[in-house]
């Protein structure tokens, strides 16, 4: 499990050694369909990311079709239509992959967040008895749920945003 990373008792730890500890739950070594799902979800990422690209080529086409001289009726007809649903097809293209993307990682992400879960489950009862009669430790699992769903958010936001970016 992730007990070595997540466990440490030694104060803060920096952003990439955060990162290097949640590696394994975006890539788990005896799931080889978890893996697909990262990577298809990389690919809806490309996916989208293109077709953002490519919509103001789309308006550079439609004004390259205007300026063609191919009649006055056929520019005024085709041009504004084509920008019009060159427009609206790339951003509908752009939020379907995203959502997709989103779709395909759902079971990557709920997976690790469960592990992450189970390993602070056990690492709080594996804690002495003394440290539970000390402590109000009812009001820990507030704190280990917002921990888990900033996990989550981590795990998303160094996927499809930090990564890409770095390449």
């Amino acid at each position: 499990m992730m007990d070595s990373a997540m466990t440490k008792p030694t104060g803060e730890t920096s952003q990439w050694e955060t990162l290097k500890g949640l590696l394994p739950l975006l890539w788990p070594k005896d799931r080889p369909d978890l893996k697909a799902r990262v990577v298809l979800a990389l690919l809806l990422l490309v996916g989208s990311k293109v077709i953002t690209v490519l919509t103001p080529y789309a308006f550079k086409w439609a004004t390259d079709g205007l300026a063609a001289g191919k009649g006055l009726e056929v520019a005024l007809l085709s041009v504004p239509f084509f920008m019009v649903l060159a427009y609206g097809l790339g951003r509908i293209m752009g939020v379907v992959f995203a959502q997709m993307r989103d779709a395909v990682f759902a079971k990557v992400g709920q997976r690790a967040v469960r592990e992450l879960s189970f390993s602070t489950f056990r690492h709080l009862h594996a804690l002495s008895l003394k440290f539970h009669l000390e402590r109000r430790t009812g009001g820990l699992s507030r704190v280990i749920s917002r921990g888990i769903n900033g996990v989550d958010s981590v795990l998303r936001f160094s996927l499809f945003n930090t990564f890409p970016t770095a390449l």
